[in-house]
Protein backbone atom coordinates (compact mmCIF):
# COMPACT_ATOMS: atom_id res chain seq x y z
CA UNK A 1 0.00 0.00 0.00
CA UNK A 2 1.15 3.70 -0.75
CA UNK A 3 1.99 5.88 1.94
CA UNK A 4 0.02 9.29 2.10
CA UNK A 5 0.57 11.95 -0.98
CA UNK A 6 0.09 15.56 -0.55
CA UNK A 7 0.00 17.25 -3.86
CA UNK A 8 0.49 20.67 -5.17
CA UNK A 9 -1.46 23.54 -7.65
CA UNK A 10 -0.42 26.80 -7.95
CA UNK A 11 -2.45 28.67 -10.14
CA UNK A 12 0.48 31.57 -10.88
CA UNK A 13 2.35 28.34 -12.05
CA UNK A 14 -0.22 27.66 -14.96
CA UNK A 15 1.24 29.14 -17.92
CA UNK A 16 -0.11 30.06 -21.77
CA UNK A 17 0.77 31.50 -24.78
CA UNK A 18 -0.39 31.93 -28.37
CA UNK A 19 2.69 32.70 -30.40
CA UNK A 20 4.74 35.45 -29.21
CA UNK A 21 2.02 36.52 -27.06
CA UNK A 22 1.66 35.10 -23.40
CA UNK A 23 -2.35 34.71 -22.30
CA UNK A 24 -2.09 34.61 -18.68
CA UNK A 25 -0.85 37.95 -17.86
CA UNK A 26 -3.70 40.03 -16.25
CA UNK A 27 -5.57 36.57 -15.85
CA UNK A 28 -9.12 37.00 -13.78
CA UNK A 29 -10.24 35.71 -10.62
CA UNK A 30 -11.54 32.14 -10.81
CA UNK A 31 -11.40 30.42 -13.68
CA UNK A 32 -8.50 32.09 -16.26
CA UNK A 33 -8.45 28.90 -18.92
CA UNK A 34 -11.21 26.33 -20.58
CA UNK A 35 -9.87 23.81 -22.68
CA UNK A 36 -11.64 21.17 -24.53
CA UNK A 37 -12.17 19.36 -27.67
CA UNK A 38 -15.34 20.53 -30.05
CA UNK A 39 -15.91 16.51 -30.56
CA UNK A 40 -15.76 13.73 -27.90
CA UNK A 41 -13.24 11.04 -29.25
CA UNK A 42 -15.96 8.05 -28.90
CA UNK A 43 -20.00 7.81 -29.65
CA UNK A 44 -22.29 5.07 -29.70
CA UNK A 45 -24.92 5.34 -32.08
CA UNK A 46 -27.91 2.90 -31.13
CA UNK A 47 -29.95 1.62 -33.82
CA UNK A 48 -33.74 1.20 -33.93
CA UNK A 49 -33.48 -2.68 -32.84
CA UNK A 50 -31.31 -1.09 -29.98
CA UNK A 51 -27.76 -2.72 -31.43
CA UNK A 52 -25.29 -0.30 -30.42
CA UNK A 53 -21.76 0.30 -32.46
CA UNK A 54 -18.50 2.44 -31.39
CA UNK A 55 -17.56 4.99 -33.90
CA UNK A 56 -14.32 6.71 -33.61
CA UNK A 57 -14.16 10.62 -34.59
CA UNK A 58 -10.94 11.90 -36.85
CA UNK A 59 -12.13 15.26 -35.46
CA UNK A 60 -9.00 16.23 -33.45
CA UNK A 61 -10.06 20.13 -33.13
CA UNK A 62 -10.30 22.19 -29.91
CA UNK A 63 -11.13 25.29 -28.10
CA UNK A 64 -9.33 27.30 -25.50
CA UNK A 65 -10.88 29.99 -24.34
CA UNK A 66 -8.78 32.88 -22.09
CA UNK A 67 -10.58 34.66 -19.83
CA UNK A 68 -8.76 38.12 -18.76
CA UNK A 69 -9.27 41.38 -16.85
CA UNK A 70 -10.68 44.07 -18.64
CA UNK A 71 -7.17 46.20 -17.94
CA UNK A 72 -5.26 43.49 -18.88
CA UNK A 73 -2.22 44.87 -21.20
CA UNK A 74 -2.86 41.30 -22.66
CA UNK A 75 -6.08 42.24 -24.36
CA UNK A 76 -3.95 44.89 -26.43
CA UNK A 77 -1.81 42.78 -28.05
CA UNK A 78 -4.79 40.16 -29.02
CA UNK A 79 -7.06 42.87 -30.41
CA UNK A 80 -3.93 44.03 -32.67
CA UNK A 81 -3.75 40.26 -33.69
CA UNK A 82 -6.80 39.92 -34.74
CA UNK A 83 -7.08 43.16 -36.44
CA UNK A 84 -4.15 42.07 -38.31
CA UNK A 85 -5.75 38.87 -39.00
CA UNK A 86 -9.24 40.32 -40.47
CA UNK A 87 -7.33 42.54 -42.63
CA UNK A 88 -4.86 39.64 -44.06
CA UNK A 89 -5.97 36.19 -43.13
CA UNK A 90 -2.80 34.88 -42.05
CA UNK A 91 -2.63 35.36 -37.92
CA UNK A 92 -2.24 31.20 -36.83
CA UNK A 93 0.25 30.29 -34.38
CA UNK A 94 0.84 28.03 -32.25
CA UNK A 95 -0.60 27.71 -28.64
CA UNK A 96 0.35 26.14 -25.80
CA UNK A 97 -0.73 25.83 -21.50
CA UNK A 98 1.56 24.07 -18.93
CA UNK A 99 0.54 24.12 -15.55
CA UNK A 100 4.22 23.91 -14.07
CA UNK A 101 3.16 22.92 -10.24
CA UNK A 102 1.51 19.79 -11.76
CA UNK A 103 1.68 17.54 -14.90
CA UNK A 104 -1.00 18.94 -17.18
CA UNK A 105 -0.34 19.76 -20.87
CA UNK A 106 -2.43 21.36 -23.70
CA UNK A 107 -0.81 22.32 -26.85
CA UNK A 108 -1.62 22.97 -31.05
CA UNK A 109 0.26 23.61 -33.93
CA UNK A 110 -2.48 25.68 -35.28
CA UNK A 111 -4.40 28.44 -33.48
CA UNK A 112 -6.18 31.03 -34.21
CA UNK A 113 -8.90 34.07 -33.21
CA UNK A 114 -12.43 32.72 -33.57
CA UNK A 115 -13.50 36.89 -33.21
CA UNK A 116 -14.17 39.23 -30.81
CA UNK A 117 -14.74 38.84 -27.41
CA UNK A 118 -18.28 39.90 -25.96
CA UNK A 119 -18.14 43.40 -23.83
CA UNK A 120 -19.26 43.92 -20.42
CA UNK A 121 -19.00 47.36 -18.46
CA UNK A 122 -20.28 48.32 -14.91
CA UNK A 123 -19.31 49.74 -11.89
CA UNK A 124 -16.53 47.44 -11.26
CA UNK A 125 -13.68 45.62 -13.76
CA UNK A 126 -15.30 43.28 -15.72
CA UNK A 127 -13.85 40.20 -17.76
CA UNK A 128 -13.26 39.23 -21.71
CA UNK A 129 -12.89 35.84 -22.79
CA UNK A 130 -11.04 35.63 -26.04
CA UNK A 131 -11.72 32.29 -28.00
CA UNK A 132 -8.68 30.81 -29.97
CA UNK A 133 -9.49 27.93 -32.15
CA UNK A 134 -7.35 24.76 -32.08
CA UNK A 135 -5.84 22.34 -35.11
CA UNK A 136 -5.82 19.75 -33.33
CA UNK A 137 -5.81 20.13 -29.45
CA UNK A 138 -3.46 18.00 -28.16
CA UNK A 139 -4.59 16.91 -24.36
CA UNK A 140 -2.30 15.74 -21.95
CA UNK A 141 -3.68 16.50 -18.55
CA UNK A 142 -1.78 15.45 -15.93
CA UNK A 143 -2.00 15.13 -12.11
CA UNK A 144 -0.20 17.48 -9.25
CA UNK A 145 3.36 17.06 -8.46
CA UNK A 146 4.14 15.28 -5.04
CA UNK A 147 5.75 16.54 -1.89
Amino acid sequence: MAGPRLGNYDSSQVKAAWGVIPLLAGRSAGNFITLERRVRTWTMPVGIDGEAARTRTNDFTGVAKITLRNGSLTNTALTAALQIDELTGVVVSPFFMTDFSGLTVWSSPLAFLEGWPVETFGSGENTRTWTLLCSPLIPLPGGSKSL
